[in-house]
C-alpha cells in the first residue's frame, strides 16, 4: 500500500460536528479518504467548503481506496473492510478495468438463522457480523437505553438523526463517542468503484432534513440534465464532463433533485416534487 499525501493549508475554523454536516453528505467523502478544506474568508465556517479526493476519475493503473493506491492483486487489509460488510478485497483488472473485487460475506443473521430462546447475538464496532450469542441472566446484563429503545450488552444500534453505529457496552450513560460508537463505514470504493470512476452522484432516499450517511444509489451523467439555480460561490462540483457551481442543481426524476452541495460530487437526494424550486 502506498500512501498519498494531499498538501493543503490549514486555517484556523471552528468545527462543527459531524452530525451536522452530515446532513451535507460529508460522510461520503470520510468514508473515500478524502481531505476537508475550509474557508479563509469565513473562519467561522462550520463544514468543509470542499473536499480534496482522489480517485475520482478513471483508475489505470491501479486502484484507490481512502486515499491509498492498491497494486494489482494487493489485498486491502481486513481491518478496514470488515466495517464496510467487505471481505477479502484485492485490486483487480479482469473486466471492467481496475476495481475492487470482494468475497461474498454471508452473515448468519441475514437469513434468518435462529438463536436459542432467550439468547441474542452480540456485536463489535470492528466487525460487521455478529461475532456470537450470550444467554445472560437478563437482570444483570449492562442496558443502554437511547432514542425510547433498550438494548443489552453487545446489541447494536443506529442513534436517530446521526450517521453512527453502536454497540452497548458497560458504562454507556448517552455519551454517542468511542468507545461506544463510530462512523459509519461505507465501503463506497470496494463496492461501487465504477460510479466513482465515471464521477457519478450519489442518491440519497432521504429529504435534505435527514441526514445523507451512505448513498442508497448512484446517477450517472446521460447530457439530458438541465442546469439551474444561481451560483452562490465559484466552487464546482463535477457530474460526468459536467461542473456545477455551488447552489445550481438539476432534477433527475420528479421526485430526485441533485445539487452542488460541498464538492467535488453532486449530491442527489429526494424533495417533495410540489415543493418551489
Amino acid at each position: 500500500m502506498i500512501s498519498i499525501l494531499v498538501l493543503y493549508v490549514l486555517v484556523q475554523v471552528f468545527f462543527a460536528s459531524a452530525d451536522d454536516c452530515d446532513y451535507l453528505g460529508v460522510l461520503l467523502y470520510e468514508d473515500l479518504g478524502c481531505v476537508p478544506q475550509y474557508s479563509e474568508a469565513n473562519t467561522n465556517s462550520e463544514c468543509p467548503v470542499k473536499y480534496s479526493c482522489e480517485g475520482l476519475g478513471p483508475w489505470y493503473d491501479y486502484c484507490h481506496f481512502r486515499g491509498n493506491i492498491y497494486e494489482f492483486s494487493q489485498v486491502v487489509e481486513k481491518n478496514l473492510s470488515l466495517p464496510s460488510c467487505d471481505e477479502g478485497c484485492f485490486c483487480s483488472n479482469f473486466y471492467t478495468g481496475y476495481n475492487f473485487e470482494c468475497a461474498v460475506l454471508d452473515c448468519p443473521e441475514w437469513f434468518g438463522e435462529p438463536i436459542p430462546e432467550g439468547c441474542y447475538r452480540k456485536y463489535t464496532l470492528e466487525h460487521c457480523c455478529s461475532i456470537g450469542e450470550t444467554c445472560p441472566s437478563f437482570t444483570d446484563v449492562t442496558k443502554c437505553v437511547i432514542d425510547g429503545e433498550e438494548y443489552l450488552e453487545g446489541q447494536d444500534f443506529y442513534p436517530q438523526n446521526t450517521c453512527l453505529r453502536c454497540v452497548c457496552q458497560e458504562g454507556f450513560i448517552g455519551d454517542l463517542g468511542p468507545p461506544f460508537c463510530k462512523r459509519i463505514s461505507c465501503g463506497e470504493q470496494l463496492k461501487h468503484a465504477v460510479f466513482l470512476q465515471e464521477i457519478c452522484a450519489p442518491v440519497y432516499y432521504q429529504k435534505s432534513d435527514e441526514p445523507f450517511c451512505c448513498p442508497n444509489d448512484w446517477i450517472c451523467a446521460n447530457g439530458s440534465e438541465v442546469i439551474r439555480g444561481e451560483a452562490l460561490s465559484d466552487e464546482v462540483c463535477m457530474f460526468g464532463e459536467w461542473t456545477l457551481k455551488v447552489g445550481e442543481w438539476f432534477k433527475n426524476r420528479d421526485e430526485i433533485l441533485c445539487e452542488c452541495l460541498i464538492p467535488p460530487l453532486v449530491t442527489c437526494h429526494l424533495f417533495d416534487k410540489y415543493d418551489a424550486l
